[in-house]
Formats: C-alpha cells, sequence, structure tokens
C-alpha cells in the first residue's frame, strides 16, 4: 500500500476532491476497481497524482497541476474520459500502458515533459485535445517486451498545430492532420524516458 488513499475490489464515487501536497508515492491508489470520477483537483503532488490499475475509470474532470511523475497512470484498465486538465506535470499528464483500451475527449495538457504516452499493447482514441509547450506532445511505445503493440488515434486537435510525436517500431499512430512523427526504435524511446 503506497498511496496516500488505497482503494481495492471496490465500486468508487469521487466526486468534488481536492487533493494538495501530498508526499505519498501516489496520492490515490486504485486497483481493480470501477471508478467514477466528477471534478478531481490535484495540485503539488510527490509522485503520481492518480494510479489506476485494471478495472474501469470513467472520469469528467480530472485537473493536475505541479505533479512530479505522472498525472493518471493507467495500467490495465478501461477509460472513458473527458476533461483531464494537466499542467506542470514532470513526467506523463497521461501514461496509459499494460494492455488499456479507452476514449478521451475534450482535454488539455500544457507544460508536460510528455502529454500523453501509449505504451504495451494499449489502445487509445482521441478527440478534441489542446496541446502546448510539451517536450513531447505523444508518445507511443513497447516498454515491457511481453506486450504487443500499440495504437493511438488523435481527431480535431484544438489549436491545429503540429504535434511532435515519437513512434516505436511497429506501433501505429493515426490522425485527421498532418504532425511531425519521429520514429524510433522503442529501445531508444526507452532510453530518452527511463
Amino acid at each position: 500500500m503506497y498511496g496516500g488513499l488505497n482503494i481495492i475490489d471496490s465500486k468508487v464515487n469521487i466526486k468534488n476532491t481536492e487533493i494538495k501536497n501530498s508526499n505519498s508515492e501516489d496520492a490515490i491508489n486504485i486497483i481493480n476497481s470501477k471508478t467514477t470520477i466528477s471534478n478531481l483537483k490535484m495540485n503539488n503532488i510527490k509522485a503520481d497524482a492518480l494510479d489506476v490499475d485494471f478495472g474501469e475509470i470513467d472520469f469528467t474532470g480530472i485537473y493536475c497541476e505541479n505533479i512530479q511523475n505522472d498525472c493518471l497512470d493507467v495500467s490495465g484498465g478501461f477509460v472513458d474520459g473527458s476533461k483531464l486538465i494537466t499542467k506542470n506535470v514532470f513526467d506523463k499528464g497521461l501514461s496509459f500502458g499494460e494492455s488499456s483500451t479507452g476514449n478521451l475527449i475534450n482535454s488539455t495538457f500544457v507544460n508536460n515533459k510528455i502529454a500523453i504516452a501509449v505504451k504495451d499493447g494499449s489502445s487509445l482514441s482521441s478527440s478534441y485535445i489542446d496541446m502546448g509547450e510539451n517536450d513531447i506532445d505523444i508518445a507511443i511505445f513497447t516498454k515491457k517486451k511481453a506486450y504487443e503493440n500499440s495504437e493511438m488515434t488523435i481527431l480535431n486537435t484544438k489549436n491545429k498545430k503540429n504535434l511532435k510525436v515519437f513512434l516505436g517500431d511497429g506501433n501505429v499512430f493515426s490522425s485527421d492532420q498532418i504532425h511531425q512523427v519521429v520514429k524510433l526504435k522503442n529501445s531508444k524511446i526507452n532510453e530518452l524516458f527511463y
């Protein structure tokens, strides 16, 4: 149990909640649960803000600012979300891995090291995403050899800018716009990020 708040095998409803100045490994760690979130604000978090392992998460409004690791870290889960807002995240705004699947709409990523990382057999569909001042906007790659390749689709980016995308061998990126795609070996992307 490494989270400030640990929830396991449960039905979870988080509504109008604010967490500040957490020094735990994860501010919230949810495992194998069905989770609904509406208006969760997290600020000044030492490690991951919200870590979801397996289960399902349906959210409207997760706001992260000044996070030392990931804002939302999903492993092996299903996500249906809107209004994920990340600002000043030192690692990933959204880390989507280990065969996760889901949809993300109407979200904003500003001044993150990596806005969205899709990895290890995961599939993410997204639309109406706004990005600005991230070191890397999107990374799609394989970190763990036990998993298949990953894929991401992004449609209707809000600011119409040319996103910086890192794409690992064998992984798939689809968009309705032209973006700057840097194709690399998965091992090279891992060296850059880990």
